[in-house]
């Protein structure tokens, strides 16, 4: 339903306490830096894009607005017209989303999440205006800590239903992603187009794999799609993201992103 905002923000997550623990190990200076690479303003909330603006046209692609425990993307532009509307808990994890997008047609998608036993149980739906059958969403997300910020694997169940017909039907497994993490910070995420719990050949269903790389600020840096035998995919496999006062700016997209300052 949303489109991606430039990786600094979305692969260092959501959730507020990570943010958080990441401060606590900034030094109080406002900039950090190594001979290699510029100096990047800490005193910016990497965790909370404003827009993303089209950096050729200068037209805003996505926006985002925050009001407490929720925050609601709009899309433009490329990325059709509409908004998600995300809701957080006083945790800050992420309880429910509902978004509506148009690309030609009407799409509108909801979920609904609780948190138990570190694991996170969805459900919801997705749908386009005008189509006899609509997708039910069952999503398990399974976490490596107590405070749920790590997940290491996603499991999404789908099922296709029609709206004048009232028939239960299994949910069969649409995509698994596994992640791998170091000191905190995602580097391996691999989707697979089936059960990645109960499938013996993983080659037969693997989809995609990225690895990630970070500077000494820990944002990220790099983000590499490699083949099934860990090769880069093609000459355009690597996005490489660069940092400046408020602005990230990632290769291969063509997009900047603009972020709040704490």
């Amino acid at each position: 339903m949303t489109a991606a905002v430039c990786g600094c923000q979305s692969n260092q997550g959501n959730n507020a306490s990570q943010s958080e623990n990441q401060s606590e190990n900034q030094t109080t200076t406002t900039e950090t830096k190594t001979q290699s690479e510029p100096a990047i303003d800490m005193t910016v909330d990497w965790e909370k894009p404003l827009y993303t603006l089209d950096i050729e046209t200068g037209d805003t692609l996505l926006k985002w607005v925050y009001d407490g425990n929720t925050v609601i993307e709009y899309s433009m532009g490329d990325y059709g017209e509409g908004s998600t509307t995300y809701k957080y808990d006083d945790k800050h994890r992420l309880v429910s989303d509902d978004g509506t997008i148009n690309t030609g047609n009407t799409h509108h998608s909801s979920m609904e999440y609780i948190y138990q036993d570190k694991k996170r149980y969805g459900t919801g739906q997705e749908s386009t205006e005008g189509y006899p059958s609509y997708t039910e969403i069952e999503e398990i997300v399974w976490y490596a800590d107590d405070n749920y910020t790590l997940d290491t694997l996603v499991q999404n169940l789908t099922a296709e239903m029609e709206w004048e017909e009232d028939v239960e039907k299994d949910k069969e497994v649409e995509s698994s992603t596994v992640k791998k993490y170091k000191d905190g910070k995602l580097i391996d995420e691999t989707t697979y187009g089936g059960d990645y719990i109960n499938t013996k050949d993983l080659a037969s269903i693997f989809r995609s794999r990225t690895i990630y790389k970070y500077n000494s600020a820990g944002l990220l840096s790099e983000a590499t799609m490699l083949d099934k035998d860990g090769n880069p995919l093609g000459e355009y496999a690597t996005t490489t993201y660069t940092y400046s006062d408020n602005k990230c700016e990632s290769t291969n997209t063509g997009t900047g992103s603009y972020y709040k300052k704490k």
